[in-house]
């Protein structure tokens, strides 16, 4: 167990480095320590990737040429792995059933569950059932919302966690009808910048309570007068974020229609597969939010170039060009 007197620091890193033309490495890590320094536990993962479409793109987009093309995706990884207790560790500082909570909360679920259960079982939340908010951001993260006054997650795991599990049980059909829905919509949210705006409390508050000479500055920047906007900018992202989807379907469905797959294909396949992986996961579990599928959709417009790349590339060979 962790003692919550102990001030624990986590800290991460993910370094992104090109080794050679068609080569590119990932490394992450992660490591917890005491508020003295000193390191209680260490995760690190490398990755080293080999990849063909890397070098069709930049061979037909630039001057810069490799001296080999490659016919294949090939990754190979390296885990170093941790010790029981460090797993512990690490396990208990991420396990928290907040934003499950919170999007079950935001399905009305967590409503429905207190209304049928309040009666028999004694909840904290259960004198605020009706006042509960609109959406998850505002419960967990909101100035003065009923999560802070019950104690956040000090005071609210286990009772979150304990609700999430037992309405998962009470209603089997409406939580799939509600995940099948939060999967389709965070589908299609998409835009970018979203947390960048002038909406981020809990963030005001960390800076107020540790930082108080920095408050001033805070408030007078462009970031809290909402002033920046990605607006004109989502008028092309989005779109071109959608549209490149579908094409991912429709290149799948033409290898289909052929009975014949080659690497664009199977790219496709896995970005189609990733990105609704991606939906599925982050919609169901945190509910959906446009920076979720930002940070992945523009592999689908990636693998749409090299398909239109591989296709350009091939006619030409066909004309003898």
């Amino acid at each position: 167990a962790i003692n919550p007197n102990h001030r624990l620091l986590i800290g991460s890193t993910m370094p992104m480095s090109f080794v050679s033309g068609d080569y590119f490495s990932v490394e992450a890590g992660a490591s917890v320590n005491d508020a003295s320094g000193s390191e209680l536990a260490r995760h690190r993962i490398r990755e080293v990737f080999r990849s063909a479409p890397v070098a069709d793109a930049v061979d037909a987009f630039g001057p810069w040429h490799f001296d080999r093309i490659r016919r294949r995706l090939v990754s190979a990884a390296r885990v170093e792995t941790l010790s029981a207790q460090e797993f512990d560790l690490l396990d208990t500082l991420t396990r928290n059933p907040g934003v499950t909570f919170g999007r079950m909360m935001q399905d009305g679920i967590v409503a429905r569950y207190l209304d049928d259960h309040c009666d028999t079982i004694k909840l904290k939340l259960c004198p605020y059932r009706n006042q509960l908010p609109p959406t998850a951001d505002d419960f967990l993260w909101g100035a003065d919302s009923i999560f802070n006054k019950l104690g956040r997650f000090d005071g609210m795991n286990s009772e979150m966690e304990f609700i999430a599990e037992q309405a998962l049980i009470a209603y089997p059909l409406w939580q799939a009808e509600a995940a099948l829905a939060a999967t389709a919509k965070q589908l299609v949210m998409v835009g970018t910048g979203e947390g960048t705006h002038g909406w981020i409390p809990h963030t005001y508050g960390i800076i107020e309570r540790y930082l108080p000479g920095q408050v001033k500055m805070m408030r007078a920047a462009h970031q809290q007068h909402w002033d920046i906007n990605f607006g004109i900018i989502n008028r092309v992202h989005v779109p071109v974020a959608l549209l490149s989807m579908a094409l991912l379907l429709v290149i799948i469905g033409r290898a289909c229609w052929r009975r014949r797959i080659d690497d664009i294909d199977l790219l496709a396949m896995t970005a189609a597969l990733a990105l609704f992986g991606n939906a599925l996961l982050t919609g169901v579990i945190s509910g959906p939010h446009d920076r979720y599928g930002a940070r992945m959709v523009w592999i689908a417009t990636f693998v749409v170039l090299l398909a239109a790349t591989r296709h350009r590339q091939a006619r030409k060979v066909r004309d003898g060009g």
